[in-house]
């Protein structure tokens, strides 16, 4: 049984919103388009399937507070992943190094 207060368009429209929101290439040509669809298509793809409105009403049974906190650590996260992995390239490509004396790439940065 759903839990009352949560509207099933609600749900359907946050996630369609978030989908658009979270970006890993930025531009607005031709090819960063596309390069954002593929780069994005698997994780769109993931988000719909999880917060599908049947899921979050029924199977988690989140109220409206609980879905609005959970979408927001969903962009929280999301940015900071992405913040991360860009200060790791950034440090790789000041050090100068981008191979190791192996042959595989160097790492510049703890936990990258």
């Amino acid at each position: 049984m759903p839990v009352a207060g949560l509207n099933p368009l609600k749900v359907i429209n946050e996630v369609k919103q978030l989908c658009s929101e979270l970006h890993v290439v930025v531009g607005e040509d031709n090819l960063s388009l596309e390069a954002k669809r593929n780069a994005t298509l698997l994780f769109h793809a993931f988000l719909r399937a999880t917060l599908a409105s049947k899921r979050v009403l029924a199977e988690y049974r989140l109220t409206e507070d609980a879905f609005e906190y959970l979408i927001g650590e969903i962009k929280t996260r999301f940015y900071e992943v992405r913040v991360h992995n860009v200060a790791c390239l950034l440090r790789l490509m000041s050090s100068g190094h981008t191979r190791g004396s192996h042959g595989r790439p160097a790492h510049a940065c703890e936990g990258c």
